[in-house]
């Protein structure tokens, strides 16, 4: 694969975009801006540009080309190209298009088509927060044969709002040292949940049987409370057949990232799988439930075991979020300490996959 990305031709094509939607700019950057900040950190690309190429070349993620092949810059196939390819008529003529498995490698792929190629060698030269300068380096470089290539880039951006991305790349870059979290929050996978402080008892209510009992079941973590999420790029994609976007693997449990607006009926229709198997293999009973943007939906059943023997649980850690965490069943976790909810306290160890 590495060497195929790195012959590739380094031109971008001329459709004939239509108008796209705001809502589908605004869904298309939700689901990409991580890849973008997260590439734009390792290799200094910025990433307003990245997205506005994407959304020019993709029309938003709604072209074939998109949908059909995960080729999110117009990257065509190099000449002596055998691999996988998507064929587009334009006029008499066609042309020919790199087709890949997965939307990361189209991502990967134009970052090397970037720096492997000295007309764009320029561009490194530039202040990665001057998005007008490489968008028309860009242009200089010929990245595309639009005329107003650059124009156009600059157009989506500032429309849009994209250079917040190229600030937010650059603050994670910089930043040296862990934000001090407050002792009432607890962040995971970028879902942070608020815990409530409670006032201390009185003498006299520790005393009573009843404040005892509520003392103890503020320890206890709502099932519900917290959702293990991940971000692209945690976890290497893997091979799944059918899928349209991107699966990956946990402790050999295969898994995708819910999309903001997702539901388990829509990823079990995507995946050709049954919804109430969706629902089981993610321990969800309130069918009224839906996954949130980045959660992790494991699409078959998750392992027995797990390389983990131990777990201490922390604020905001759920037994659902545990499970998820180690690709493990639910039942199996309450089963492993004593079917109860009594080890499921912050601070208690409890185990995942050990000998007893």
């Amino acid at each position: 694969m590495k060497k195929i990305l790195f012959i590739i031709v380094f031109v971008a094509p001329l459709f004939a975009f239509a108008q796209y939607k705001t809502e589908e700019v605004h869904r298309y950057v939700e689901e990409y801006k991580d890849y973008a900040v997260k590439l734009m950190r390792e290799e200094l690309i910025p990433a307003s540009v990245r997205l506005a190429q994407a959304i020019h070349a993709t029309e938003a993620g709604t072209n074939k080309l998109c949908m059909d092949a995960n080729n999110h810059f117009a990257i065509m196939c190099p000449d002596d190209h055998q691999g996988s390819s998507f064929t587009v008529k334009e006029g008499t003529s066609k042309k020919c298009y790199l087709s890949y498995r997965y939307p990361a490698v189209s991502w990967a792929d134009h970052s090397i088509s970037l720096r492997s190629n000295d007309r764009f060698a320029p561009l490194f030269k530039l202040n990665v927060m001057d998005y007008k300068g490489w968008a028309q380096g860009l242009q200089r470089g010929k990245y595309s044969n639009t005329p107003d290539y650059a124009n156009t880039l600059i157009s989506i951006i500032e429309s849009h709002g994209l250079a917040r991305f190229d600030t937010v790349a650059m603050r994670e870059l910089e930043v040296t040292k862990k934000a001090t979290v407050p002792d009432n929050v607890y962040s995971e996978s970028g879902i942070e949940v608020v815990m409530q402080k409670q006032p201390k008892p009185t003498v006299e209510q520790e005393c009573k049987k009843d404040s005892v009992e509520i003392k103890i079941a503020e320890e206890k973590i709502d099932l519900l409370l917290s959702v293990f999420t991940a971000k692209e790029f945690e976890y290497n994609p893997v091979y799944y057949p059918h899928a349209k976007r991107n699966v990956y693997e946990n402790n050999k449990v295969k898994f995708v990232l819910a999309k903001l607006g997702d539901s388990y009926e829509g990823i079990a229709r995507e995946l050709n799988v049954l919804e109430s198997a969706i629902r089981g293999y993610n321990d969800v009973f309130d069918q009224n439930l839906k996954p949130i943007a980045g959660e992790v939906v494991y699409i078959e059943a998750k392992n027995k075991k797990s390389p983990a023997e131990y777990h201490t649980i922390s604020k905001g850690e759920s037994a659902r979020f545990i499970a998820q965490k180690y690709a493990v069943p639910l039942s199996l976790l309450f089963e492993r300490n004593n079917e109860t909810y009594d080890a499921f306290g912050v601070g208690n160890v409890i185990c995942i996959s050990c000998k007893k």
